[in-house]
């Protein structure tokens, strides 16, 4: 059955579902009307799905026929767009990607990033730019960065928002901390020692969510501490300024 849909058909479909005429899709694909119709009408017999309604004056599309059209209309566009890549990339015109990144994105996301970055585009560089996540968005909109990977919550209706990871959060405290031996603790016991936090201002919308998911459970936090870095929360954590939340990853 999938090998009934050929570039060739795909382009029929999508120019017949664009005009809604059989005369004026082959005209748009340089093919007779005849052959148009009859292979689509050949198509429709071999997956017993009608795509398009013939007893409409314009033709039709049919509810079961939209999933094919839109399936055509979609793989058509993402072919065009490997092509362009890959022309691209022949001839030696692919610019460095520029990746904007923060540094609480664990770094094993950046490495699988460029794996399957080398993977598509083979040779192709990529340029890495640190900063906080307010500082990525900036230079997204001023177009100094392609892309970013940032931590969550992102603005989707100002960006385009991928999710490619999840880790959850734990709690970074000292090894000799009376809660060390402890495989879980209770929110109501720990919240109130939780008083070191990545600076706010790195990330207003998730330090904001962070309060109030605490707050929703009933125990609300206090900043004493902030920090720009990883490596300044571990070490204020082990100064004892306080406990922190931290990637489990890290």
């Amino acid at each position: 059955m999938s090998d009934s849909l050929t570039f060739r058909l795909l382009r029929y479909i999508k120019a017949s579902a664009e005009t809604l005429n059989f005369t004026r899709a082959a005209e748009q694909v340089f093919v007779a009307q005849s052959s148009l119709s009859h292979q689509i009408g050949k198509l429709e017999n071999n997956i017993d799905i009608t795509i398009f309604d013939r007893s409409q004056n314009p033709l039709r599309v049919t509810p079961a026929g939209g999933m094919i059209t839109a399936y055509a209309e979609k793989t058509l566009r993402e072919w065009e767009q490997v092509l362009m890549m890959a022309g691209a990339i022949q001839r030696n015109e692919v610019p460095p990607l520029r990746l904007g990144f923060s540094s609480f994105v664990n770094a094993k996301l950046l490495e699988k990033f460029r794996e399957g970055y080398e993977r598509m585009f083979s040779g192709c560089a990529i340029q890495l730019m640190s900063g906080d996540p307010l500082l990525c968005l900036q230079r997204l909109d001023a177009r100094a960065l392609d892309c970013a990977i940032l931590p969550l919550p992102v603005d989707s209706r100002i960006y385009c928002v991928q999710q490619i990871a999840q880790s959850p959060l734990v709690i970074c405290m000292r090894s000799d901390d009376v809660l060390a031996d402890h495989t879980q603790v209770g929110i109501q016991e720990v919240a109130p020692r939780l008083t070191i936090f990545r600076d706010p201002e790195l990330h207003p919308a998730a330090h904001t969510r962070l309060l109030e998911m605490f707050e929703e459970s009933g125990a609300p936090l206090r900043v004493v501490c902030s920090a720009r870095t990883p490596a300044e929360i571990q070490w204020m954590v082990n100064q004892r300024f306080g406990l922190a939340l931290m990637d489990q990853h890290r």
